[in-house]
């Protein structure tokens, strides 16, 4: 009887723990934009550096995204975004970050052919 339960009670484990291994990230593309920026400004540089590695992990569909939330001064809040670009763009410019520096160089021309907004180029 004791063997019985000990037998159950270790494939019990073994299904609970390999569980948690197949968890998937199944938010949409606009949650985890939205959730990413709900971090800006980040809280300390360990934060930063974690969403930073996001946004390069949403790929050039999620920084386009990112992008297209930029407006011009003054007619709405896009602090956020303002935050987010700026800090991935130091972010992929230090040492060591050439596949960050060059994903982000195509992607922030991509965005200034697609935004019209002179003042939105500008920044």
């Amino acid at each position: 009887m004791k063997n019985n339960i000990s037998h159950i009670f270790t494939i019990l484990l073994l299904i609970v723990f390999s569980i948690g291994s197949f968890a998937q990230d199944r938010r949409t593309l606009d949650t985890k934009v939205a959730d990413i920026l709900a971090q800006m400004p980040a809280k300390d540089l360990v934060h930063l550096e974690r969403i930073m590695g996001e946004i390069t992990e949403l790929g050039p569909e999620g920084f386009q995204k990112i992008a297209g939330q930029l407006v011009p001064p003054g007619t709405g809040d896009d602090t956020a975004v303002r935050f987010a670009i700026n800090s991935y763009s130091r972010y992929a410019s230090s040492f060591g970050r050439e596949k960050e520096r060059s994903f982000a160089e195509i992607q922030l021309l991509v965005a200034l052919k697609t935004n019209a907004d002179k003042d939105v180029k500008t920044f």
